[in-house]
């Protein structure tokens, strides 16, 4: 008995948990690590994605285990803060909504968030689904449409995503840019916390 008020009373110490849902980019980059940042402005090695104002993405970013489904496209026409001088389009319909995909084909991404450019209008937001093996859903997370966060949101998730799927709800807006992909980091005290725990059942064991 006095093992679990112990390690009820670790677990208390240790603090909430971080969200696992976010509404602005600095809360995000606290909470995660080793982020990829696809900007649709250029490839991994710094290179400019082209030629043209519209090119399928495709397998652009495979260096960081990622492949974008056909459809997909890095194009020449976006405005706003965050996407010159290039942005993330996809006209795929999928009952009346616009859908945009990735799927992650090598590494361990626990963490993924983009902003909603906010062109042409959003109705309903855009909705954020995180898959992991077997197409188990993860997580999910809609924009709040607040202009001064750049209307960025996203997630972290207990298991490796190997899917990523982001609805535009009733299609009236239809741009994403600067994709976020990383690493959940350990809240520090939750680990130190666990370790006390370790070390106090050690003792008692003797």
């Amino acid at each position: 008995m006095r093992k679990l008020v112990f390690l009820a009373a670790v677990a208390a110490a240790a603090g909430p948990a971080l969200a696992d849902q976010f509404h602005d980019l600095p809360t995000f980059l606290t909470a995660t690590s080793g982020n990829r940042l696809v900007n649709f402005d250029t490839d991994p090695v710094g290179a400019p994605l082209g030629p043209g104002p519209d090119v399928e993405i495709g397998s652009t970013y495979s260096a960081w285990g990622l492949d974008f489904p056909r459809g997909n496209r890095s194009v020449t026409f976006f405005g706003g803060p965050v996407s010159p001088p290039r942005g993330w389009l996809n006209d795929t319909n999928v009952g009346g909504d616009k859908i945009f995909n990735f799927d992650v084909v090598a590494g361990d991404y626990t963490a993924v968030g983009v902003h909603n450019v906010l062109f042409g209008g959003i109705v309903g937001g855009s909705t954020l689904r995180a898959y992991g093996d077997g197409g188990v859903l993860l997580d999910s997370v809609t924009s709040n449409i607040i202009g001064e966060t750049l209307d960025f949101f996203g997630v972290t998730t207990d298991a490796p995503i190997r899917r990523v799927e982001i609805t535009v709800n009733g299609g009236g807006g239809w741009g994403l840019d600067d994709l976020y992909v990383g690493q959940v980091v350990p809240a520090p005290t939750s680990l130190a916390a666990l370790g006390l725990a370790g070390l106090a059942l050690g003792r008692r064991r003797r």
